[in-house]
Parts: C-alpha cells; structure tokens; sequence
C-alpha cells in the first residue's frame, strides 16, 4: 500500500494505492484520489475510489460532502457517495451523517 496527501493551500489532495492478495488469494487492487477544499470553519470533500478484484472491476465510488468544523478537535459531516459497479438491484446510492471528534 502507499499513500500521500500534499497541501496546496487553498486545497489538500490525497492518493493512495493498494494491492495485495485476501484470505481466499484472490488478487485485490485499489486506487483512491480525493481533495479537500477549506471554506473558513468548513470544507468541501470529494474523493474517487476504484477497486478491482481478480482483474474485475467491482468498485467504482464517486463520493461529495461537507464538513463543519465545531473545534479543533471536532466536526460534523455530510456525505454523498455512488457506487457505479455496485450490483443489479442494490442501493447504488449511500450517504453518511456524522459526528467525528479526536481524542
């Protein structure tokens, strides 16, 4: 796996790769891109995440939220996501509400 973020300043992008082999050994690989956009106490997200199991690509995740920052410690979210490759008949549409505080 690799990771890397770089801070622009009016924007932080981040990357991140993967691959390796699961408990059954079928070939995993996963590549991630995303940015974060500050807007004072808040900020704009969106990341783009693929993932391919035994050379078949399984995932395909565009995702956009929102962060408010309530301290330094803790912010309030909102996230938007679909998932492209998610199967027939599934809810390829999620979002997520929350709470996040680091000790």
């Amino acid at each position: 796996s690799f990771a890397a973020n770089y801070d622009l300043g009016v924007a932080k992008l981040y990357g991140g790769y993967g691959t390796g082999r699961d408990a059954a050994s079928v070939s995993r690989k996963n590549l991630l891109v995303g940015f974060s956009v500050p807007l004072g106490a808040s900020e704009f997200i969106a990341s783009y995440d693929m993932q391919d199991q035994a050379g078949v690509r399984v995932e395909q995740l565009l995702s956009v939220g929102y962060k408010y920052h309530l301290s330094k410690n803790t912010n309030v979210f909102a996230v938007v996501a679909n998932d492209s490759k998610a199967p027939a008949g599934t809810n390829k549409t999620g979002y997520a509400l929350g709470l996040f505080h680091a000790f």
